[in-house]
């Protein structure tokens, strides 16, 4: 008897290491690859620097695209020599790329317009519901990874998807948060520009007065996603903490038998990938004993930190706590809230409440 099992979350959270377990575990030697319509074989180095994009796993995007990818398996399933094969893929919602265009905005500038923007969200959302359901609809598995609302801020990374807007070329986290800032924040960097304020102290600034990290908008969350047909729901907290249980639980539910040696195999790997995983949510879980440490002075090694991290710092200190850092000449923050805490001012910014 032959599976077909989706995959899918709203928002990255490790679902392609979760869609190659499946079929590393079950014993697999092979996975059938949906775009070059041949079987691969399946690799036991899955993982790299920052995700398990070594497994080349079929990822559909949106309704339309997933609906074909689901043909295709059909279609190869119906071959005799597939009887006890597995199948699946990693299901994702509609690029913003092409809700955009379907919405008639052709560029990151134009998407930046407040009701483009909604609209090319709700098209997002009902695009993704409708996706699944084709999925139930025609008894294909779903293990649906939902991301948990409390760790949101995990997603400040870019760690997907690494591709720019306008046009689709491969671009790394920096070019993508540039390109995002010239889309949302023109008039803000031609204002600092103007101003001759050019250094990396001044980019952290501007940044930490207009990102909004804690902003969930563009965000399908759990109260906009729901189904009436069986499926597997799994909280990606969970599954980062717990990776070895879920993962084990989540065989038993599907039916699929789990491979001794294969098992004692993949716990390695396993615990090396969710040290990936902990590593992205270490800082937004401490943020708040950090804002805590500098505002009182206490000692707190925060670590080496990245320039947006920092700005999240800054954009906290600013907004909720009418305090600002003394940062000419600062191209790093230094390592200890104790140090942090000496350069603590007075807000003189006028910025909106929104907390």
């Amino acid at each position: 008897m032959t599976r077909t099992i989706c995959v899918t979350s709203s928002t990255p959270v490790g679902c392609t290491f979760l869609d190659w377990s499946l079929h590393f575990l079950s014993g697999q030697e092979q996975y059938y690859h949906v775009e070059q319509q041949q079987w691969r074989p399946l690799t036991h180095l899955p993982l790299g620097k920052i995700n398990a994009h070594g497994h080349a796993k079929n990822h559909p995007n949106g309704l339309d695209i997933t609906c074909i990818f689901a043909m295709t398996i059909e279609l190869e399933q119906q071959k005799e020599h597939t009887s006890d094969r597995l199948f699946s893929f990693y299901a994702t919602p509609m690029s913003m790329r092409i809700a955009s265009k379907r919405v008639g905005a052709n560029s990151f500038n134009e998407i930046s317009n407040p009701g483009k923007l909604a609209q090319a969200q709700a098209l997002i959302k009902q695009d993704f519901v409708d996706m699944i359901q084709h999925c139930l609809n025609n008894n294909i598995d779903v293990v649906y990874v939902q991301p948990d609302e409390t760790a949101m801020t995990y997603h400040w990374r870019y760690r997907n998807d690494n591709r720019l807007f306008n046009n689709g070329l491969t671009a790394t986290p920096d070019e993508q948060q540039q390109e995002f800032q010239n889309a949302f924040f023109s008039e803000s960097q031609s204002m600092w520009l103007n101003h001759g304020l050019t250094e990396i102290w001044d980019q952290r600034e501007r940044i930490a007065l207009d990102f909004r990290p804690f902003d969930m908008d563009n965000f399908l969350l759990d109260r906009d996603v729901g189904f009436s047909a069986p499926h597997q729901r799994v909280n990606s907290q969970d599954y980062w903490v717990n990776t070895d249980a879920i993962t084990l639980e989540i065989m038993h539910k599907l039916a699929l038998t789990v491979d001794n040696q294969r098992y004692r195999d993949w716990q390695p790997i396993a615990r090396q990938w969710q040290k990936i995983h902990l590593q992205s949510i270490k800082f937004y879980r401490e943020l708040d004993h950090i804002i805590t440490a500098t505002i009182n002075g206490w000692y707190y090694d925060m670590g080496e930190l990245g320039l947006l991290q920092e700005a999240i710092i800054q954009h906290c200190l600013i907004y909720k706590h009418n305090l600002n850092l003394k940062t000419w000449g600062l191209s790093k923050f230094p390592r200890n809230t104790q140090e942090l805490h000496v350069l603590l001012e007075d807000n003189i910014h006028t910025v909106p409440v929104i907390y």
